[in-house]
Formats: C-alpha cells, sequence, structure tokens
C-alpha cells in the first residue's frame, strides 16, 4: 500500500519532534537507489546536504517537507510505499535501504522507498516551480480550505469523470490515495465509477463528510494498521476495503465484496452497496 494524507501527517509531525535542530553530518544512498535516480524520482546523487541543519518537518497531501538551513527543502513521498525510520546512536541498521542520514549527535533516519516514490532536495523558488509537490491542491484536513462549497466546486469541476478519478486528483485535494478512496466511497455508498455531475446534493454532502470523518479518524489513529510510523509502530486505522476482503461479506448487507480494475489500480466494492 502507499502513504496517504494520515501516514504523511503522522511522519511530520514524529520528524519534527525528533530532528528539528539536528545537524546532517552525513548523507548516503544505497545501491538500490540507482533506479529511483534513473527515474528521475531520486536527485539527491547531485546534492550535499552535510552540514544542513533540520529547520522544521511538515506536510502537505502525501508529501513530506523537511526544511534545512541553508535553505533547501528535503522532500520525501512513499507513493507505493515504504518506510521512514529513525534509529537512536547504536541501532542496528535495517536490511534494506535507499538512503542514511546521519546527524550529528549519533542518531540517524534510513529511507526505504517500495515500488516508487520520490526523495528531492529542492530550493524554495524549484519547489514553486515544480508541478508536483509544487502545485498541491487543498487539504481535506483543513476545514478552511475543504468546505463543502469548494468541494462542490471541485466535482463540478470534474463534469463527467468518474469520481474515483475526482478523488485522486493532487492538483485538486492533496493526499487521497486509492486505499483510502475506497473506504470513503465504500462509507458514503458511492461506486467509484459514478460521474462526479451525477451525484446529487445529498450523495455530495454524504462523500464530503465522509472524507473528513475518515481521514480525520485516520490521522487520529496514526494511519493505517498496513503501515509502520518514525519509530515502526503500526497505524490503528483499520481499512474496510482492500487487498483480502474480495469474496468476502459486505460489513453492511452481507453481499460479497468484488474487485474490480479502475484507473490502473485495483478497487474493492459492494455491488448491492455501491450501486
Amino acid at each position: 500500500m502507499a502513504l496517504e494524507l494520515p501516514e504523511a501527517m503522522n511522519l511530520a509531525k514524529q520528524m519534527d519532534h525528533d530532528l528539528s535542530g539536528k545537524t546532517i553530518k552525513h548523507m548516503q544512498l544505497t545501491e538500490d537507489c540507482a533506479s529511483l535516480i534513473r527515474q528521475g524520482f531520486v536527485n539527491l546523487d547531485r546534492k550535499n546536504l552535510d552540514s544542513h541543519k533540520v529547520v522544521s518537518v511538515s506536510s502537505k497531501g502525501k508529501w513530506i517537507f523537511v526544511k534545512l538551513d541553508p535553505p533547501t527543502y528535503l522532500l520525501f513521498a512513499l507513493e507505493t510505499g515504504g518506510k521512514i525510520l529513525y534509529h537512536k546512536s547504536g541501532e542496528s541498521l535495517p536490511d534494506k535501504f535507499h538512503m542514511k542520514l546521519d546527524f550529528g549527535d549519533g542518531t540517524f533516519l534510513t529511507v526505504r522507498i517500495l515500488g516508487w516514490g520520490f526523495a528531492k532536495a529542492l530550493r524554495e523558488e524549484e519547489l514553486e516551480a515544480t508541478k508536483y509537490p509544487g502545485k498541491l491542491g487543498i487539504s481535506p484536513v483543513n476545514d478552511e480550505e475543504f468546505t463543502l462549497e469548494s468541494f462542490n466546486g471541485i466535482l463540478d469541476e470534474g463534469g463527467a469523470n468518474i469520481v474515483k478519478k475526482v478523488l485522486l486528483d493532487q492538483w485538486k485535494i492533496a493526499g487521497i490515495g486509492n486505499g483510502y478512496c475506497q473506504d470513503i466511497l465504500f462509507r458514503a455508498r458511492i461506486h467509484p465509477k459514478r460521474k462526479a455531475n451525477d451525484l446529487s446534493a445529498k450523495e455530495r454532502k454524504t462523500l464530503y463528510s465522509t472524507i473528513k470523518d475518515i481521514l480525520n479518524e485516520a490521522v487520529r489513529l496514526g494511519g493505517s494498521d498496513w503501515e509502520r510510523d518514525l519509530y515502526d509502530h503500526q497505524g490503528g486505522y483499520r481499512r474496510l476495503m482492500g487487498e483480502g476482503v474480495k469474496g468476502k461479506p459486505c460489513p453492511k448487507c452481507g453481499t460479497a465484496i468484488e474487485k474490480i480494475s479502475l484507473l490502473g489500480s485495483s478497487s474493492y466494492i459492494c455491488p448491492s452497496c455501491q450501486k
């Protein structure tokens, strides 16, 4: 699975607490990082972050922003999964990792990217000019940005696009991935192939509330139980839909859960609840 908004928020909060004020002594990239560099997902082979100090760590959408001094942003997005782990001095290294940051006090950070993901260092002006993540959409857990009015505007712009595509558009709403999208649509009783402009006012309001409820619940619980936090602890949010549920009874009506392929990924649905 992938790290989405709840996991990124939780990791950023933990990293901000434990890394702020620390100075990077040395950065190491392993041989496994070569393919990610070739694909343009990692640019750290061309960056020297030694002697940079961690100012703060924050998140937006699926992205983690490590603000450094001299002014640089170290960015992480584990799009198809991975781990960012914090280690105290003397702890053993994980079996596999792509990147290691040693800090002046002997602690260190390891990063492992499963499938594909990003680890980049950019100046602020470079960040703003980058389409992704420089132009991320509104946060669905920010009550000032994500209002029913703004959500209706996004659905209107989505037009005849299916609702799953609209929810996954990071330039509109930042942070929802395929994992939470499935739970959101299931709980809102909306089929992922429904067109955005076909949703009634009642369905729009239900979908809006469900997005907020599920993501805020997952943030409160430290992310999904399929993922790990900075200290390698499991999250507390249990997903309703995902791998392993095909053919099992729907928790609401008992109908067998079906698996469909949509937009290059799997979607698990209840054919009765999500008509």
